[in-house]
């Protein structure tokens, strides 16, 4: 193996095992999007696919949270009149992007979104709808 090769591996293995100081929407579906890219794939993605599944999976929490904030320019949609919550639009937006990169672990990715949203009183959130409106936003860009 080069060392350049090792050198990505390592640093890879850092993010992915790193214990987050602060954990919110964001980072732990990051979290989640490592495991599933980096760890989960099969076969395993070749280095410069994991960046554009990283990308897209952050582009469409972006714009999920952008239906709400309104702070910044969205990257491919603009949600107007968003309800729910924000917390349940990034991690279905992210949820969404993951199951079409990687369709074999749809199932897993399924009960992980009903569990993380279960377990914030988030379950049939009208965020869900906003946050499957980003994502299929950045899956046809």
């Amino acid at each position: 193996m080069s060392l350049r090769k090792l050198s990505i591996l390592i640093i890879f293995e850092c993010l992915i095992w790193a214990v987050p100081t602060r954990a919110d929407v964001v980072t732990d579906w990051n979290d989640y999007a490592s495991q599933t890219a980096l760890v989960l794939a099969v076969p395993p993605r070749p280095g410069p696919s994991a960046i554009l599944d990283f990308a897209m999976v952050h582009a469409a929490m972006h714009d999920a949270i952008q239906a709400y904030d309104r702070r910044f320019e969205p990257y491919a949609v603009s949600i107007p009149n968003a309800t729910g919550s924000p917390i349940a639009a990034a991690a279905s937006a992210a949820q969404a992007v993951l199951v079409a990169r990687f369709p074999g672990q749809a199932g897993n990715l399924n009960t992980l979104l009903n569990n993380y949203l279960g377990s914030r009183g988030l379950l049939g959130n009208p965020g869900v709808s906003v946050g499957q409106i980003a994502a299929a936003a950045i899956i046809n860009l």
